[in-house]
């Protein structure tokens, strides 16, 4: 579905370049469907628009971050009506609207889980209330749910979501580190120096980056991490 549709509309709170894994994401997989052909816009409530990036709309939206309800309904529903598949990637930006507005219009909507609601235990009893009254009920609503990792095809299952999700785990676009200067070309005397810049969760696997952070440590005396 998602790679056979030509045009697609990419919904999310926040879109590039605001920093952040969706964020990088959705760059990313745009540029992948533009290289095969595809026509992709996107809208949130950063889009910057204009000639600058006349692909991209501005939604006007109100709440905490957390939570935004689209006000301009009118405007989703014109750029809903020009596009083959609505990809939502956001669960904290209106679902229910957006999942209303492409049923009427007859599109398919697919949604990507990016951590659900749940990667972290702020505020647990009001995310708990909103996936039983209303994120459930709406995800279970939709053409195809893309789990974007084990974890959550697991919290999926565990919260009583599993038929209409799949596993379809984050790409690393990996050209973007061709740049980096190969360890030879670096003084002989300087130490490479390793930093990890997130949240210290499970879903992270933080652990693959110590263990090889400990093998590198032990093949050479240069590493400082």
């Amino acid at each position: 579905v998602l790679f056979r549709s030509p045009r697609s509309l990419h919904l999310a709170r926040f879109s590039f370049p605001s920093l952040g894994g969706t964020e990088r994401y959705i760059s990313d997989l745009i540029s992948f469907l533009e290289s095969e052909g595809g026509m992709c816009l996107v809208a949130s409530t950063n889009a910057r628009g204009g000639s600058d990036a006349p692909w991209e709309y501005r939604l006007r939206a109100i709440g905490p971050s957390w939570a935004k309800v689209v006000l301009d309904r009118r405007v989703l529903r014109e750029l809903i009506s020009t596009v083959d598949l609505v990809h939502l990637h956001d669960l904290r930006l209106s679902p229910r609207a957006v999942l209303r507005a492409a049923r009427k219009l007859g599109k398919p909507v697919v949604v990507s889980t990016h951590g659900l609601v749940f990667h972290t235990r702020r505020r647990r009893l009001i995310k708990a209330l909103a996936w039983r009254l209303y994120l459930r009920p709406t995800l279970r609503r939709v053409e195809l749910v893309l789990a974007d990792s084990q974890s959550d095809l697991a919290e999926c299952a565990a919260r009583g979501l599993s038929r209409g999700v799949v596993l379809f785990e984050n790409p690393v676009s990996v050209p973007r580190f061709g740049s980096i200067a190969p360890s030879t070309q670096l003084r002989s005397d300087r130490l490479v120096k390793v930093l990890y810049f997130g949240r210290i969760d499970t879903n992270k696997n933080l652990e693959w980056l110590i263990d090889l952070c400990l093998e590198a440590d032990r093949k050479s005396t240069r590493l400082n991490s």
